[in-house]
């Protein structure tokens, strides 16, 4: 009887013990189950975050992308106006060289006709100067005195009007230097006649 209660005392107690390892048991699974449910609220705060942060940046990415395509097509229309522009500027420029050239060409003709009217100007001045001269020259040689000296004084004149006509053609691109080539010419044969036209006066027998 008493081995019966004894047993009887240790099967109570080993329940005991067994409830209380599946207290502790139970008390284990609760905490575990309150880490998980602890995880699974981080690890949804944590998606939902990592979802919104994702969203902010694809709404800042296609923003962003908008504003390059935004940006590229008003590179492409300036780009555009400027080729319009620098075709029109090419275009102008190319007008205003064509009018150049032509009001050079008719400033060319101009100057071509200014130097032959002042040619013809000058031919004809030189030869009425010339035919004065021979007038002139044929007054003073008709006395006896100087009447010899009226052929040289001819042959003089005849030459220095050929020089003076192959400096009127050959040099007129200096006015000045024409000028004084001529000036220089008539001086020398005024100073000829001269000499020739005294010493036939003071030669005379």
């Amino acid at each position: 009887m008493q081995n019966l209660q004894s047993k009887a005392e240790d099967i109570g107690n080993l329940a005991g013990i067994s409830l209380d390892k599946q207290q502790e048991l139970l008390d284990g699974q609760s905490t575990a189950l309150e880490g998980l449910n602890s995880l699974s609220e981080f690890y949804s705060k944590a998606q939902e975050e990592s979802r919104k942060a994702l969203q902010h940046f694809a709404e800042f990415g296609h923003r962003q992308q908008e504003e390059l395509l935004q940006k590229q097509e008003q590179m492409k229309g300036l780009h555009d106006r400027l080729m319009d522009n620098s075709k029109s500027i090419l275009a102008a420029q190319e007008s205003f060289e064509s009018k150049q050239a032509s009001m050079f060409a008719a400033l060319d003709k101009l100057f071509a006709l200014h130097n032959a009217i002042l040619l013809e100007s000058r031919m004809m001045k030189a030869f009425f100067i010339y035919s004065l001269s021979i007038i002139v020259i044929y007054m003073l040689t008709s006395t006896k005195q100087t009447y010899n000296v009226r052929p040289w004084l001819y042959i003089g004149l005849c030459a220095t009007l050929l020089m003076e006509v192959i400096i009127l053609r050959f040099t007129n691109d200096n006015i000045e230097r024409q000028t004084w080539l001529i000036s220089m010419v008539r001086s020398l044969f005024m100073l000829a006649a001269s000499v020739q036209f005294l010493y036939a006066i003071f030669t005379y027998r």
